[in-house]
């Protein structure tokens, strides 16, 4: 599937897998039997139980070789029994199982922080196996993208007409972080750019306004667009 995709769309070759439940089940299994298939592995309520954890035995002798540089990890698990730690260990239910199943995955990765793999385990305690996806996937990008946006202070920064910064500096600075994470050049957008620019422009900024037409010119050279704003600009 992965070749047919990167042929027939616009793809990137940094690649994040994302499961719940048995897709949960899902990701662990390729992180641990194929882990240079994805970049970032999201492994949401996963159901480690599956053929009397089969897969956690497995995970056992996997997580201990150094074999996950460069990877990262964020597993979330929800509240699926409603009960306390007590009476899930007591719990001889299904729901028992899968929650004492997750335990043992999460002591697995606490046990193994030396093979390379940045993990991350978070637990749900308002949340359910059914509730626990939309969550888990927002925390799980912050987890797995720090820094990408923007931050407050370089934000400040763009808009305010009266500072001295070269915010197209600032700007390739950040996105060449960005790129040093994701291991594939990523460029600043040209919409955000070209709409910085012409703000610059219209609040009389013109030395920074032409530095942004001119980065993304640089950066878009194909682009139409911002050809016809350098234009406006001149």
């Amino acid at each position: 599937m992965i070749p047919y995709i990167d042929a027939h769309y616009p793809t990137t070759p940094h690649r994040t897998l994302i499961g719940h439940s048995f897709g949960g089940l899902l990701v662990m299994n390729t992180l641990v039997h194929h882990p240079s298939l994805f970049d970032n592995y999201v492994a949401i309520d996963p159901s480690m139980f599956w053929d009397q954890e089969k897969l956690l035995k497995q995970a056992h002798e996997a997580l201990a070789q150094p074999q996950f540089a460069g990877r990262s990890l964020f597993v979330a698990s929800a509240n699926s029994t409603g009960q306390d730690s007590l009476q899930v260990l007591k719990n001889t239910s299904s729901g028992g199982a899968f929650t004492r199943s997750k335990w043992k995955l999460r002591d697995e990765l606490a046990r193994n922080r030396s093979n390379g793999l940045r993990s991350a385990y978070r637990y749900y305690p308002a949340d359910t196996h059914n509730t626990v996806p939309l969550p888990a996937t927002y925390d799980a990008l912050h987890f797995l993208f720090p820094g990408y946006a923007l931050s407050p202070a370089l934000t400040n920064d763009l808009s305010d007409t009266a500072s001295k910064v070269d915010q197209a500096a600032l700007l390739e600075a950040h996105y060449r972080q960005i790129s040093a994470q994701t291991g594939y050049p990523v460029l600043p957008p040209e919409v955000t750019v070209n709409g910085m620019a012409y703000y610059m422009m219209l609040k009389g900024q013109a030395a920074r306004s032409l530095a942004l037409f001119q980065l993304n010119a640089r950066n878009y050279p194909t682009s139409f667009n911002v050809h016809d704003s350098l234009g406006d600009y001149y």
